[in-house]
């Protein structure tokens, strides 16, 4: 089931060009660090973690930080995208895709070899998927690739003993949701390219737009239920590996500087948290992996949907 849901969000990349969905730009390459202040200066602006959290980690593009004043939580938000399976993404796809799990890899190795016992939170995580044997690819010359399951690297690293423990990160039914979603947009993308009637693609076009919205509230629901389990779980210091289209800042909790590019958020998370819980509020770094802009803005096109 994880690796339907990740070929079709991967495939649902080209809907966003499609769709006229904005997005901002964002072409830097070089290690980026970005430190959002409010408005409003509090007493205890003091977050020694997000202070001193690297700006240059192995197999990263960039580091970006959001420090809100008063932090209780820190959220470190490695962005991913899904491995697909092999039989459904052309050799070239699988090693793109598998290259950016690599760069998770050495981010996480290096991240819980100074931060021992920091919790890890990888997307799509029930306790029976890091229970069983890991299968992985392997190319025609049989040199090992990645796991054949979403969150590859944070598994690996499970399974060599590097994480001590990885928890669990969603509400059953709000992930399932997701795969619903997801099937039924694929399939009208897949039928609205196939009809020649102006009429029928304009009627599925506005089918797929009211799905996104379910979609993308369903995202907010599942990045809100992460936000809880971290504060149930009194985790002070969280390294999630999430889906490069979730966002759980905004423009309001992030500043102006954040980018949206790529994804689908109705709300600001953090913001709203932030306001209902105003002595548990959360900071945000994202680390964004070597070579995934570029996976992303390469195949963002309807002519690439096949392979995505």
């Amino acid at each position: 089931m994880q690796g339907r849901l990740s070929r079709t969000i991967i495939k649902s990349l080209s809907l966003v060009t499609l769709l006229n969905i904005p997005a901002c730009n964002l072409q830097q390459k070089t290690i980026q660090t970005i430190s959002q202040q409010p408005i409003v200066k509090e007493e205890n602006s003091e977050n020694r973690f997000l202070d001193y959290f690297p700006s240059y980690i192995p197999g990263a593009a960039e580091v970006r930080k959001y420090k809100t004043d008063n932090t209780k939580y820190n959220l470190v938000h490695i962005l991913q995208r899904h491995l697909p399976p092999y039989d459904e993404c052309n050799t070239e796809c699988l090693e793109r895709v598998a290259e950016i799990q690599n760069n998770i890899y050495l981010i996480l190795d290096y991240l819980t070899s100074i931060y021992p016992n920091i919790a890890v939170y990888p997307e799509g995580i029930y306790p029976s998927d890091y229970e069983g044997d890991i299968k992985t690819y392997s190319n025609k010359d049989g040199n090992e690739k990645l796991p054949k399951i979403e969150e590859g690297a944070a598994l690996v690293m499970y399974k060599e003993q590097k994480i001590r423990e990885i928890k669990k990160t969603e509400k059953p039914e709000l992930h399932k949701k997701s795969l619903v979603l997801l099937n039924k947009i694929d399939k009208l993308y897949t039928d609205m390219l196939a009809t020649n009637s102006k009429e029928e693609r304009d009627r599925k076009r506005e089918q797929i737009e009211k799905l996104y919205i379910d979609l993308y509230n369903n995202s907010d629901q599942r990045e809100d239920y992460l936000l809880k389990l971290i504060k149930d779980n009194f985790d002070t210091e969280t390294i999630t590996v999430f889906g490069a289209k979730h966002a759980f800042g905004g423009q309001e909790s992030c500043g102006k500087a954040y980018c949206l590019k790529y994804r689908f958020p109705l709300k600001d998370n953090i913001s709203e948290w932030n306001k209902s819980h105003p002595e548990e509020k959360f900071s945000l770094i994202e680390i964004i992996p070597e070579t995934l802009e570029e996976y992303l803005q390469t195949t963002i096109s309807p002519a690439s949907h096949p392979h995505q």
